[in-house]
């Protein structure tokens, strides 16, 4: 696999804590932006996970709950979210009117859909996959881990995420070690596991540190002959850890600082 890499000087646009509007500029080099001298941006994204084991629909149920409350709170103050969907959360959503209502709501309110996914690198594989079902499923027990059910090929994963968002283009495909994690549609991805601050083309892991979060340029690359853009984010799914996310946040002047935690977590 060859990825190639680059810092691309860009002002990204004013993105008022909703990612889709740093994406929709950051191909245009140079642009003029309405950021106001000493201002940083930022965006949060919520991971909606697989659960992809028995008993999986009740974690998910559960965590449904936890997502509406996050979604309420952010709208109390004035917080535009990225909620990035697995297939799995798709075909729930999906399968109900009220649910689907909700989604129309949360993208009326200006909350972006997008898209999540686990790798069968990953901890709890969601079952979707370009390699081989024996391929898989010979990479999970290399892991120690029983195989997940296999779902299908990314094709069959984005066409379930198509059911929330016809037109998505953007999420987490957990593509940091292996970019056939990426199906086509994503364009805008925050798990290259690359930084955007400093030296260019460094891996450094969304729990590590928090300057993980900042973006102080875009990471552009080619995979599959199409160009991908990338921001970073870190992980704030503890108490202290988002004090220190605060901290790196309160200490920028300029681009955009990337948070994430899970609906698992109230």
């Amino acid at each position: 696999m060859n990825v190639t890499t680059g810092k691309r000087v860009v002002l990204i646009y004013p993105i008022a804590v909703l990612v889709m509007l740093a994406f929709s500029s950051i191909g245009h080099t140079y642009a003029e932006t309405c950021q106001p001298a000493g201002t940083p941006f930022y965006f949060v994204a919520i991971h909606n996970e697989p659960y992809h084991f028995p008993a999986g629909r009740q974690e998910l149920e559960r965590a449904y709950v936890v997502l509406q409350r996050m979604v309420e709170r952010a709208n109390e103050h004035d917080i535009r979210l990225t909620l990035m969907f697995t297939a799995q959360w798709a075909d729930y959503m999906a399968e109900h009117p009220d649910r689907m209502a909700a989604v129309e709501s949360w993208k009326r309110q200006g909350h972006e859909i997008a898209a999540h996914h686990h790798s069968i690198y990953h901890g709890n594989w969601d079952g979707y996959t370009e390699y081989s079902k024996d391929e898989a499923e010979a990479q999970r027990m290399r892991q120690g881990k029983i195989p997940e059910p296999y779902l299908g090929t990314l094709a069959d994963y984005i066409e379930r995420l198509k059911k929330i968002n016809p037109t998505i283009r953007s999420g987490c495909l957990n593509d940091e070690q292996d970019k056939r994690e990426l199906p086509d549609e994503i364009l805008y991805d925050t798990c290259s596991g690359f930084a955007n601050y400093g030296e260019p083309g460094r891996t450094v892991g969304d729990a590590t540190t928090p300057e993980k979060g900042r973006n102080e340029y875009v990471t552009v690359g080619m995979w599959n002959n199409i160009e991908r853009k990338w921001l970073a984010h870190y992980q704030i799914t503890t108490y202290q850890r988002q004090e220190l996310a605060s901290a790196s946040f309160d200490s920028m002047d300029s681009g955009v600082y990337g948070a994430v935690t899970h609906s698992a977590q109230d």
